[in-house]
């Protein structure tokens, strides 16, 4: 599927043409490469005099502009099914024969990649991701580089490879501001994601400054988020029903008001960073003033997993505080709002579980490791837990797994 300029390209080369050699007698070569480039779109008249030149009847070239309204369509609702975390039909739609051969469409690479990542796929995320580079690149669509980084080190981090991460934040930084984005809070995410990876490397210093950043950066105020999502689903129920025209409507209203998710999103992230940092440095007191206000915030506004990973902090806060009941309740409840865990919700409950150790709580850390292991659907998470006690509890757990 091509649009009008892509098409246009197309037959010049078939015909083995310069844009100088189609242009001439119609309009200035500059014009072809604007066209071609899909920087404008050519008048009726100006088709028809391309089309003759090229030797093509109009509809062989102007069909391509429906297409592309198709395809610029389908891609609101993917974006709506991806705001509201369907994935699953957020991936069928993708596979659409409209969208099968977009292989030169940034926002189809963006998505694909976006989806790969949610599902855990990391090589194929990185390949759509640097693919959505590569076309930005190529079509000097230099807003839009500063997200694919982000993205890209958010793929390195999820695999751990801290190192690479943290290069790929920075050079979302530094594009991010020679080319500013129209996405409002990626200088917050980018910083947000940054403090992460300087504080998974040790860089204490720079972790804190980034999360202080991306704090000052994001405002909370009364927020509609709980109606953009609201949206997002009824596009998604209108989609399922057959209704096509109504849930792209409704997908263009989530388009034009998405950033408010990302905003308070970010927000929410920004908070469980500097609790994530303040739990590891034993600052108790300001950890759990911050898990307080956080939450006052934020929770009418946050998915699953982060009101997750707020249960999980006061897990490790009560563990610390010698009050085991409570740290074993408010893990185990954080850990079933999302089925399954994800691998950094499991690295949390790990941390409780040695604090819980290190209070010579033992038999609520072998209930909790047994959780733990009843529900990491043979992962091997093991790297999160070797060389501690907690190697012998978790051996013995899965030797002999019990119904919780």
């Amino acid at each position: 599927m091509s649009t009008i300029g892509q098409r246009i390209r197309e037959l010049r080369i078939e015909r083995g043409l310069t844009q100088t050699q189609l242009a001439k007698g119609i309009v200035t070569p500059s014009m072809i490469s604007q066209i071609e480039a899909g920087k404008t779109t050519p008048s009726q008249p100006l088709m028809e005099r391309l089309a003759a030149r090229l030797e093509v009847s109009i509809d062989q070239v102007s069909m391509a502009g429906t297409r592309a309204k198709v395809f610029s369509t389908l891609m609101h609702i993917v974006r709506a099914c991806v705001e509201a975390g369907e994935w699953e039909l957020a991936e069928t739609l993708m596979a659409d024969d409209q969208v099968a051969d977009q292989q030169t469409n940034f926002e189809a690479m963006e998505l694909a990649g976006r989806i790969h990542l949610a599902k855990g796929r990391l090589e194929e995320a990185s390949a759509s991701f640097s693919r959505a580079l590569e076309i930005a690149r190529e079509q000097e669509k230099w807003p839009l580089i500063p997200s694919i980084f982000l993205y890209l080190g958010q793929t390195y981090a999820a695999a751990e490879d801290w190192h690479v991460a943290l290069h790929l934040y920075r050079q979302a930084k530094v594009s991010a501001e020679r080319f500013p984005s129209q996405h409002g809070n990626l200088p917050a995410d980018i910083a947000i994601e940054l403090s992460r990876a300087y504080f998974a490397i040790g860089e204490r210093e720079h972790a804190v400054a980034e999360a202080d950043y991306a704090r000052s950066l994001l405002l909370i105020g009364d927020s509609a988020k709980a109606a953009v999502q609201a949206l997002a689903r009824q596009a998604v129920a209108h989609l399922h029903q057959g209704e096509e025209a109504q849930a792209h409507k409704l997908a263009q209203e989530v388009a034009a008001n998405h950033e408010i998710i990302h905003w308070l999103d970010a927000t929410a992230e920004a908070f469980l960073v500097q609790i994530d940092q303040l739990l590891s440095d034993e600052n108790w007191r300001e950890a759990d003033a911050l898990i307080a206000k956080g939450l006052a915030q934020c929770e009418p506004f946050m998915g699953p997993e982060q009101r997750a990973q707020f249960q999980l902090a006061r897990g490790r806060f009560f563990a610390h505080k010698g009050l085991s009941r409570d740290a074993l309740s408010f893990t185990v409840q954080a850990l079933a709002l999302c089925e399954p865990p994800t691998v950094p919700m499991l690295r949390q409950a790990l941390l409780v579980a040695r604090a819980l150790w290190d209070q010579n709580a033992v038999e609520d850390t072998r209930y909790l490791m047994a959780w733990i292991a009843d529900h990491s659907l043979g992962r091997d998470v093991s790297y999160l837990y070797e060389d501690s006690p907690l190697w012998s509890l978790m051996e013995e757990a899965e030797a002999q797994p019990t119904a919780l």
